[in-house]
């Protein structure tokens, strides 16, 4: 398995509510990178910047992997 791919994707909806799985922090990054700058938070950062560290190797990718999927709940 590649390092940064995650043990349980994470299951997202997108566009018009069609569900996708979020399977890597590479996915995870991209999905972030492209939400729309007015609805960014906290928890948006929070993600982003983990999934950045875990690209880095900097931290584990199941960490970023929670926080991805704690932004996603929200």
């Amino acid at each position: 398995m590649k390092p940064d791919m995650f043990k349980k994707p994470v299951r997202i909806l997108v566009g018009l509510g069609f569900p996708t799985e979020v399977r890597s922090v590479m996915d995870a990054y991209r999905h972030l990178v492209e939400w729309p700058i007015s609805l960014r938070d906290g928890p948006h950062s929070v993600a982003l910047k983990a999934c950045r560290a875990a690209l880095r190797g900097e931290i584990e990718a199941e960490t970023a992997r929670g926080l991805f999927a704690a932004f996603a709940e929200k």
